[in-house]
């Protein structure tokens, strides 16, 4: 990992590549109808996120972050000027938690929040004494208003009015009207944000079309009317699938002026347009998506952004996960994960070890146990499938801050119709391996991203399966893997790269596989006379898009491709076997 301090910054170049769109999802959650959040809900209010502190539970075991949030309207419940939403992690001094799918509004969003009462005690250090909120079905119980446009959104509904439109919903599902609590209107707010615009505001260019997110690769936005004075730059939010906007750290935006602007791209960046906002509230989006082929997490404190890395925390270059007793004990469910587990290790060689024997530790906690398990009654929100905790330790460099994997915990919800494999889930159910697949991922410090046909995309339909890596999440992978294994922190020993036990030599694979003829007009023949069957052939431009993913229906092992739609020019072939994956470059005519 390349040192992050608060007077030098220094800028990560990636490959830029990114896969193109097809008509499936996969992830981790799903769709919780308004109606079943309203009714849910004690408590639904309409305000802004005042203020962000971030405290230990009382046995010390996981952090949460006080979200105070001003009231405007009360749709439900007891009209309040502040409440307090208590999301899962935060940071607190040399210690920082990131949970999957937790509402993690700044300070400054807007929008409706549904809320139920919490449970959750914290340490002394918390004083408020005032009642305190969860989001109802976590990350989808937050409506976030979009005040340049007028639309408010979650992950899954998009709304174009808000109180010509949004209001009424929810006013039809409580059979009521609402509460003004403060004398803020948004419409009012809106107009006044209208008459402070000045024509002439343009975005013209912007390069690269194609950039990583969390990487501090910088993009450079070229236009006009952009002011002298620092505005704000957004991007499209992979954690709502591009719903909403998600706005770039001051610290992150390199240098402003009229006509150009330097801005890191953030974790949270999907593919998707991009907005520049002026200092008066003036505001452009691009005309054309900004491409993000993958991102890796980061979390803010006191301003900055800072990535993560792994380290040896085992002592043998890496880190054993446990599972708990019965998860252990449930062979399908057991087997399932672990095949998961070596998509990872084989593709990218993160260095993870599955305890040979299961654990008895049954809880999501920093207690020096890596647990996968299922989840105990509602532990997990409505609308999660599962989701991962990382942990994190650092420590000074001078003026540096190093930050590494202290622990890693995955939580399933135990009620969901799972289809554990290895065959394919039926329109009912929800595929295990596919939704571990992209839990390990955030283990592996992979962010989201706004993409269909990627593992690390946020959202899952019914009867989908998606257990490969693509050639962007092996990129990401491989980013974070390569500086995990070069760059020491902390004073800890280094990770190192894990050797896949699957039984298959790299040379061994390559000597048995063949594509021909290269170069090649209008078909393309992939040849194996290897023991294992082939499981995925992707084609690639050289931008990353992928061109081609044929059926492989061909059981006599040569496989047919037809090329001829493609443009001349260079392209890349991705064979996946037994858990590897064979590239070759290949050249149309």
């Amino acid at each position: 990992m390349q040192k992050n301090t608060l007077k030098t910054r220094l800028f990560l170049s990636a490959c830029l590549l990114f896969i193109g769109f097809t008509s499936f999802a996969q992830e981790m959650m799903f769709e919780v109808p308004l109606s079943v959040q309203v009714t849910n809900s004690t408590q639904i209010v309409e305000g802004k996120v005042i203020s962000k502190n971030s405290f230990w539970d009382i046995n010390h075991q996981n952090i949460y972050t006080i979200n105070t949030i001003e009231v405007y309207k009360t749709f439900k419940g007891q009209p309040q000027s502040t409440v307090e939403m208590i999301t899962e992690g935060g940071v607190v001094d040399m210690t920082a938690q990131i949970t999957t799918l937790t509402v993690d509004a700044s300070v400054g969003d807007m929008g409706v929040f549904m809320l139920h009462e919490s449970n959750i005690q914290f340490s002394p250090e918390d004083t408020s004494g005032t009642n305190k909120y969860e989001a109802y079905s976590a990350i989808q119980g937050f409506y976030k208003y979009d005040v340049f446009e007028n639309r408010v959104s979650n992950p899954y509904i998009n709304v174009d009015g808000i109180s010509q439109q949004f209001y009424g919903r929810i006013m039809a599902q409580t059979h009521s009207n609402f509460t003004q609590v403060s004398q803020f209107d948004v419409d009012t707010y809106m107009e006044t944000l209208a008459g402070n615009r000045l024509g002439g505001l343009a975005i013209t260019n912007f390069s690269p079309t194609s950039i990583t997110g969390g990487t501090r690769s910088v993009l450079t936005i070229d236009g006009v009317g952009f002011g002298t004075a620092m505005g704000t730059v957004l991007f499209s939010d992979a954690n709502s699938g591009g719903s909403s906007y998600f706005t770039a750290l001051d610290t992150q935006v390199i240098s402003w002026s009229d006509t150009q602007i330097l801005v890191e791209v953030p974790s949270r960046a999907g593919t998707g347009t991009f907005r520049v906002v002026t200092s008066i509230g003036a505001f452009a989006n691009s005309a054309a998506p900004l491409q993000i082929p993958y991102s890796e997490i980061n979390f803010t404190t006191s301003g900055f952004a800072y990535p993560t890395q792994h380290v040896d925390d085992n002592g043998n270059g890496g880190y054993i996960w446990s599972m708990y007793t019965t998860f252990f004990l449930n062979s399908a469910v057991n087997q399932s994960f672990t095949r998961a587990f070596d998509t990872w290790r084989c593709e990218t060689g993160i260095n993870w070890d599955i305890n040979p024997t299961f654990t008895t530790v049954n809880t999501i906690a920093l207690d020096n146990t890596n647990v996968i398990r299922f989840d105990i009654g509602n532990e997990l929100p409505d609308g999660t499938l599962g989701r991962n905790t990382s942990y994190f330790n650092g420590c000074s460099n001078g003026t540096d801050l190093e930050w590494f994997v202290a622990e890693l915990d995955i939580v399933f919800n135990d009620t969901t119709n799972w289809q554990y494999g290895p065959g394919a889930p039926t329109n009912a159910q929800v595929d295990f391996e596919t939704v571990a697949v992209h839990e390990l991922g955030h283990g592996h410090q992979l962010a989201h991203v706004i993409n269909p046909n990627a593992i690390m995309h946020y959202s899952i339909s019914n009867g989908v399966t998606n257990r490969f890596l693509s050639a962007n999440d092996i990129l990401g992978g491989n980013d974070v893997q390569n500086r995990s294994t070069t760059n020491s922190v902390c004073g800890l020993g280094l990770m190192t790269n894990h050797s896949c036990a699957l039984g298959i030599d790299e040379n061994d694979l390559a000597s048995h596989i063949s594509v021909f003829p290269n170069p090649a007009k209008n078909e393309l023949f992939v040849k194996n006379d290897f023991h294992s069957s082939i499981k995925k052939i992707e084609m690639y431009d050289m931008t990353g898009r992928m061109v081609i993913q044929p059926n492989l229906n061909d059981t006599s092992g040569l496989h047919t491709i037809n090329t001829g739609d493609l443009s001349s020019g260079v392209y890349m072939i991705n064979i996946n076997i037994g858990g590897k994956t064979l590239t070759k470059k290949i050249i149309i005519e």
